[in-house]
């Protein structure tokens, strides 16, 4: 009977450790296969010349480098680059490059589908499929860096895709962990950003866990607003209790600061059904004027 191959793109430094002591290996192999895969983009053991022909042979045998597959490239005007990639499973993914000035920064997913069903979300409208594994985040990377011949490096990730990273938290993890790694991608935590829409117990978790930026989605100027909009085991609206405890008022208050004048909102994204209207640009207004309140409710007078 045919043994599945081990898959090693989404694997850990740890891990790849752990799998070359147990085929014998020593543990400096690791960061090897890291540089190769990474940083040089080679998934092909026989051109990784630093590992034995006996080692390849074996690892050719018994594991593979294996990314999800681009069905299709989609280029806008302004350079923005959309892929539609396919999972083994047949799933559908989006990952999103979106050049600018000084960074080029990828936009990937963490789930098929999503099950949060928000009411502006086009993910949403089309239910949960399932969770991605680490090689399918970190795949998505790694497409984004090699798949084109003169592709420019990517300089920061926003976890923005489909699906809620908090609840696919392991994976994700991992992900990141690789992203960071030095013999891996080597991005700083500045340069990574974790999304939510709100999901409170993990995100009290998330300080043992990683350091890089978080952005949270609020949805709405008020609660009862973002209780009609999203459908969640824990209620967005408990974050306006957790801000406060996990920033001080000084930061909060610098933070609000920087956005001045130029808050940045979006007047409804239209969802698959399109079921919501557009927002009035006098609604708009109201909202962003309620969402001042809130932060210099928790920041203090903002000198």
């Amino acid at each position: 009977m045919h043994k599945e191959k081990i898959n090693l793109l989404g694997f850990s430094h740890e891990s790849l450790v752990d799998f070359f002591q147990s085929i014998d290996q020593p543990s400096f192999r690791a960061p090897q296969l890291m540089k190769w895969v990474h940083q040089r983009g080679i998934i092909d053991f026989m051109l990784m010349t630093d590992f034995s022909l006996a080692l390849r042979n074996q690892l050719s045998e018994i594991a593979e480098v294996k990314p999800p597959a681009v069905e299709e490239c989609l280029l806008s005007p302004e350079g923005t680059k959309k892929y539609l990639i396919k999972l083994d499973s047949g799933s559908m993914i989006e990952m999103v490059k979106i050049p600018e000035k000084k960074r080029m920064t990828l936009c990937i997913s963490s789930q098929a589908g999503c099950a949060l069903q928000c009411t502006f979300c086009a993910t949403g409208a089309q239910g949960f499929e399932r969770n991605l594994s680490n090689a399918e985040i970190i795949g998505q990377l790694w497409l984004a860096n090699f798949h084109d011949e003169s592709s420019t490096p990517i300089s920061n990730v926003v976890f923005m895709g489909m699906g809620e990273p908090l609840l696919n938290i392991e994976p994700v993890m991992t992900s990141i962990s690789l992203m960071q790694h030095q013999n891996a991608y080597g991005l700083s935590k500045r340069r990574i950003t974790l999304s939510t829409s709100g999901i409170v117990p993990e995100i009290n978790k998330l300080a043992d866990k990683t350091d890089v930026a978080l952005a949270i989605s609020l949805h709405a100027a008020d609660n009862i607003l973002r209780d009609e909009s999203s459908l969640r085991t824990k209620k967005v609206n408990q974050l306006m209790y957790w801000i406060p405890f996990c920033l001080s008022k000084h930061l909060i208050a610098r933070a609000f600061k920087a956005i001045g004048e130029s808050v940045p909102a979006t007047p409804v994204d239209m969802g698959a059904e399109g079921q919501l209207r557009r927002t009035s640009q006098a609604q708009l207004r109201r909202d962003i004027t309620a969402l001042r309140s809130c932060v210099t409710h928790y920041a203090g007078t903002i000198d």
